[in-house]
């Protein structure tokens, strides 16, 4: 290899929920890895890394300056505006950080003479309303989003599909679909539904869950498992394309609260509260994972009740040790 140096990964937003697994798996596949947070105070518990920098995509320059400093020969693309609320509160922002920070990358990435492969990471919700007669989406479908966060992730899916048409940039796009797991916000709906049902427990009192929209359906993965599908897409994901990263089971809110409660071993109540519920709303996001299966072999090794098992094992020790 040139200069000496190893075959490195570069996770862009390395720090975020989605980036902490993936930096985890790459470090335990042996993959030499360095990472990016937006924030100081960001820290990741893994050992082994080879650098923590501080970079802000939506600097042309810090990005350009990380990425020949490192010299990557992959480079991960999560550093992202990734909540639907946190979007619809502040457009300015999720455009900025999610278009212009892809941007950034993207052209910073065409001196990289090592880079073999960047993953950008996407997201489902570009895709819009579900059509009634689709069972599952699959990668032909129109990218049609109807709140700002799908549009600010269309956008750059756009963005990253010119790149690598009119430059030749090693770009493969990777759909997410929604991911929950260990270590999770609660400003996402699983990780609420955990949190509520854990400090409800600790207290003593009757549990009582408490959410928007209980009846939209949505595809759910293992955060875990999902670390492990952008690994398989560096590897054999075609530059070019785009790929679903799902399970291709849907189920509705309700039926998260429910398992959760099972899971606990725990009786409770499930209510809807309007001021929980989204302005635009997609009633049901189910996609099609054969074509990555078909192309890296991979699929879901977590079922969606082991995945929420561990998430409130996970809000049980949070709820303990606050």
């Amino acid at each position: 290899m040139e200069s000496g140096r190893p075959a490195t990964l570069a996770v862009l937003g390395g720090t975020g929920f989605v980036g902490r697994h993936l930096v985890t798996a790459s470090l335990a596949a042996g993959i030499a890895t360095v990472a990016t947070r937006y924030r100081e105070a960001s820290v990741l518990p893994e050992t082994g890394l080879l650098a923590l920098d501080t970079v802000d995509v939506r600097d042309r320059r810090a990005v350009r300056a990380f990425l020949r400093r490192w010299e990557p020969r992959w480079v991960v693309v999560l550093a992202a505006q990734s909540s639907v609320a946190a979007a619809e509160a502040d457009k300015q922002l999720a455009f900025d950080v999610n278009v212009r920070g892809a941007w950034n990358v993207f052209v910073a990435a065409r001196s990289q003479r090592r880079l073999e492969k960047i993953v950008w990471v996407g997201s489902g919700e570009a895709y819009g309303i579900m059509p009634e007669e689709v069972a599952a989406l699959d990668e032909n479908q129109p990218l049609e989003p109807v709140t700002a966060y799908g549009a600010s992730k269309a956008a750059a899916d756009w963005l990253a599909t010119q790149q690598a048409r009119v430059h030749g940039t090693p770009i493969v796009r990777a759909r997410l679909f929604p991911c929950t797991g260990p270590g999770q916000s609660a400003r996402f709906v699983c990780s609420d539904f955990a949190r509520q049902i854990a400090m409800a427990e600790r207290r003593g009192r009757p549990v009582e869950i408490v959410g928007g929209n209980l009846h939209v359906v949505r595809d759910y993965t293992d955060v875990r498992d999902v670390a492990v599908a952008l690994l398989a897409l560096l590897q054999s994901g075609r530059v070019g394309e785009a790929y679903n990263v799902c399970s291709g089971v849907g189920c509705t809110i309700l039926e998260v609260a429910h398992t959760l409660l099972g899971v606990a071993g725990l009786k409770g109540t499930v209510r809807s509260d309007a001021r929980k519920q989204r302005t635009v709303d997609i009633p049901r996001l189910i996609g099609s994972p054969k074509k990555i299966t078909a192309a890296t072999g991979w699929q879901p090794r977590r079922t969606f009740e082991q995945t929420l098992r561990d998430l409130f094992e996970d809000w049980r020790r949070r709820v303990q040790l606050s």
